[in-house]
Order: structure tokens, then sequence, then C-alpha cells
């Protein structure tokens, strides 16, 4: 298969299953509802998140939450896939996780266009 074939049908897997999975979430699960999956370690929790990573930038001003959470994603996003399609080096597992991280940041990105917010659901307690 042409690895820019590969590439692409390998983000747009990640894109659909993202979707799906949080439509599912949305489907089943009551908004802050948790399900324990390894002790309280590791949790569903369907939140919907109006900021990035733990909610930061939730309270920004408008203008600078269009920078920080939708201009500089999709610059990142679109440079990371340029490096990736000129990298022909790159090993393969390393490949398939820079695939998953581009599919994974588009579908939030489409989320925060489409509905001013994220639905987020993993929650690991590291603590």
């Amino acid at each position: 298969m042409n690895r820019s074939l590969f590439i692409s049908l390998l983000i747009i897997f990640n894109i659909v299953i993202d979707r799906v999975s949080k439509l599912f979430v949305e489907a089943k699960m009551n908004l802050g509802q948790e399900i324990e999956l390894i002790g309280h370690k590791f949790i569903l929790k369907y939140v919907k998140n109006e900021g990035a990573f733990l909610g930061m930038g939730s309270d920004l001003n408008p203008t600078l939450r269009i920078l920080l959470l939708l201009v500089l994603p999709i610059a990142v996003l679109a440079y990371v896939t340029y490096y990736i399609l000129k990298t022909k080096d790159m090993d393969k597992l390393s490949l398939i996780a820079f695939c998953c991280i581009i599919g994974g940041g588009i579908a939030n990105v489409f989320d925060r266009l489409a509905y001013g917010e994220v639905t987020d659901f993993f929650f690991i307690d590291l603590g």
C-alpha cells in the first residue's frame, strides 16, 4: 500500500473511532457519570470539556480561546502531518502513534468547531 494512503486511512480511521466512541458515551452515560474499569485508577467519566487538557483555558476570553484552542492546534496538526508525510525513514510504530495523535486532534478540533466543547471520558489517576 502507498505510504501516503496508509497514513491518510489510519488518520481517518482514528477520527471515526474517536467520533463513534464519543457518540457511544453520550448515548449510554449520563453527564458526570463514572464507571470504574480498573479500581480507582482507570475510570470512564463522561464530561464536556470547554478548555484544553484538564479543562485548562475554559475561562479565557473568546479571542484567546480561539487562538489557543483552535488556531494553534490546527497549525500543530498541519505541521505534524506534513512532518510524517515527508519523513520517509520513520519507524512504523512511531508513524502509527503520530497518526493516532493527529486523528484524535482533528476529531477534537471538529468537536470544538461544531459544539464548542469536547466530550471526554477517560480518567487515569496518576496520583
